[in-house]
């Protein structure tokens, strides 16, 4: 039964935030700020598990990947493929997206 009531306040970000989305196994949360960092986050615990820094604007939009190993976000008006441990740039991931454009 939903009571209406908080579960967890997930804090971390020093910037309004502007997209939040959950992985499609309802484990985690990414959430994309105007402090231009994503972050990961534990749904049970609340906990930040890992920050993603080196975008140099805002995080207008982020998603997870199918099966929640990789994020893609909107910073200013780029596009970015991002997985935890580097950052590609739409030029070198259009491979992958050319069937769905």
């Amino acid at each position: 039964m939903i009571s209406g009531q908080c579960e967890n306040t997930l804090k971390g970000h020093d910037g309004g935030v502007k997209s939040v989305v959950f992985s499609s196994d309802g484990t985690k949360i990414a959430s994309g700020s105007n402090d231009c960092t994503i972050r990961i986050w534990d749904v049970r615990s609340g906990q930040c598990e890992n920050t993603l820094k080196g975008h140099d604007d805002y995080v207008n939009s982020v998603v997870f990947s199918s099966d929640g190993s990789k994020v893609m976000m909107v910073v200013s008006t780029v596009l970015w493929f991002r997985q935890m441990d580097r950052r590609l740039s739409l030029d070198q991931v259009t491979a992958p997206f050319e069937s769905g454009m």
